[in-house]
């Protein structure tokens, strides 16, 4: 294995939970559950908290780990990453990236997570990224599932 690489573990997945809402033209409602055939190994993966509250999420650093694409039609790397158009967006996206770019999710990052360290010390899942317009472009903020609108929904779900 190159060092470079992270581990990889695989599971079956044998369940999968989708929000009966989702709509795939907008990709509202777009988050799904999954069960797994067998537990995941810690600390090889690590679970990571879900929001508390529907906090403002207004200039905080969040992290985003994938492994997509680094620009717009570039190869994708072998490494894990982290990382003005008017749109109408209802409350249950949330924005990411730098109004003047250079650092955002890119093509090949949908479905991975969008971190937040709260005050607590604990990473907590903000959000999941879906789509963008371009990679890191100034003003084109990237677009996530935000979590904090579907806790109760997760909640719900998870036991069954």
């Amino acid at each position: 294995m190159n060092t470079n690489e992270f581990p990889v573990v695989e599971r079956t997945v044998t369940k999968k939970i989708f929000d009966t809402k989702y709509d795939f033209l907008t990709y509202e409602y777009d988050i799904a559950l999954l069960h797994l055939e067998e537990p995941v190994e810690f600390p090889t993966i690590s679970p990571i908290c879900l929001p508390s509250s529907d906090d403002i999420l207004l200039r905080i650093n969040a992290a985003v780990t994938g492994l997509g694409r680094l620009s717009e039609g570039a190869t994708l790397p072998n490494v894990l990453q982290q990382s003005g158009r008017h749109e109408f967006l209802l409350d249950i996206f949330l924005c990411t990236g730098y109004d003047e770019g250079g650092r955002d999710a890119c093509q090949g990052d949908s479905g991975v997570p969008l971190q937040i360290k709260g005050r607590d010390g604990c990473y907590f899942l903000a959000g999941i990224i879906r789509w963008g317009i371009g990679c890191a472009e100034p003003n084109l903020p990237g677009v996530c599932t935000r979590i904090s609108k579907f806790t109760s929904w997760i909640l719900e779900n998870i036991a069954s």
